[in-house]
């Protein structure tokens, strides 16, 4: 509440599909298992990136996950294209009418500002989006070179109040998300604070529940996208392997090889003598 928060991801990682989410969760004060607390609020959702049609779906698939009917309650200002100071008197006008409600912007790159490494467009998108509602929600990406960060100006991590990274994982019609705060000006912020979501994907349904830490063994890991490939090629290659010597050969740390290993469903460990072994798990 009265606060900006920046949710930040690799692209195609399910930001706006979580946005969306919790959106629909504000609007309609929805707790059940998957938050410790909601306040239900007025929100208005600002579409800058993606066509309106595809939004009211993805609002009425999650709103069908979710175990509701009828309109969701989000506000939708669909401004694909437009950048945030075409619609921001509309966002004024939506905030004095509900002046304790939540704005979300989708996305800060979308913004059309400038240069998103100019600090002069971090601070202009946070003075815009304070001035368009004391509480404010944007979405922005990471850095090709590291995924811990958001991409642009450090002014964008000084103007937020709380930031989030966003990691997912797909694994068959099932796409798993991580939330972990990494920014807090009040509260707990860093690894601890890491939870764990699912999002099954049907025709008729986008169902959004709490998930468990093991069924998303690269999240679990916390470890590059990457290194699953590594050890799938290497047990492939040389059978049975330890995760020293998957380590060695594939540069990655030992640590996260062998946490990976001992999370995923994919892999069985097998004792050889004073050696742990891990082949694949086949059926019997």
């Amino acid at each position: 509440e009265t606060g900006g928060t920046i949710l930040f991801a690799a692209p195609g990682s399910g930001k706006s599909a979580i946005a969306q989410v919790q959106a629909i969760c504000i609007a309609n004060g929805i707790t059940g298992d998957l938050w410790r607390a909601v306040r239900q609020l007025p929100v208005l959702y600002v579409n800058l990136e993606r066509p309106g049609a595809l939004v009211r779906r993805r609002d009425a698939l999650l709103m069908a996950g979710l175990g509701r009917r009828g309109p969701s309650g989000v506000f939708y200002l669909h401004a694909r294209g437009s950048g945030l100071d075409a619609v921001l008197r509309k966002v004024k006008e939506f905030t004095r009418t509900n002046p304790q409600g939540l704005v979300i912007w989708d996305s800060i790159s979308r913004a059309g500002l400038g240069s998103l490494v100019e600090d002069t467009t971090a601070n202009a998108f946070t003075d815009r989006a304070n001035s368009g509602s004391p509480a404010w929600y944007g979405i922005g990406h990471t850095a090709r070179a590291s995924d811990e960060h958001l991409y642009g100006s450090v002014h964008f991590d000084a103007g937020e109040d709380i930031g989030v990274l966003l990691r997912s994982e797909q694994r068959g019609q099932t796409l798993g998300i991580c939330l972990t705060i990494q920014k807090a000006n009040e509260g707990q912020h860093g690894p601890a604070t890491a939870t764990y979501y699912a999002i099954d994907f049907t025709e008729n349904a986008w169902t959004f529940r709490k998930a468990r830490r093991s069924e998303f063994p690269e999240l679990g890991a916390n470890v590059p996208i990457k290194l699953a490939e590594a050890i799938d090629l290497y047990i492939r290659d040389h059978g049975p392997s330890s995760a020293s010597d998957i380590a060695t050969e594939t540069k990655f740390n030992r640590s996260n090889v062998s946490n990976f290993l001992n999370h995923s469903p994919d892999y069985v460990a097998e004792r050889h003598g004073h050696e742990v072994l891990f082949r694949f798990n086949l059926p019997a």
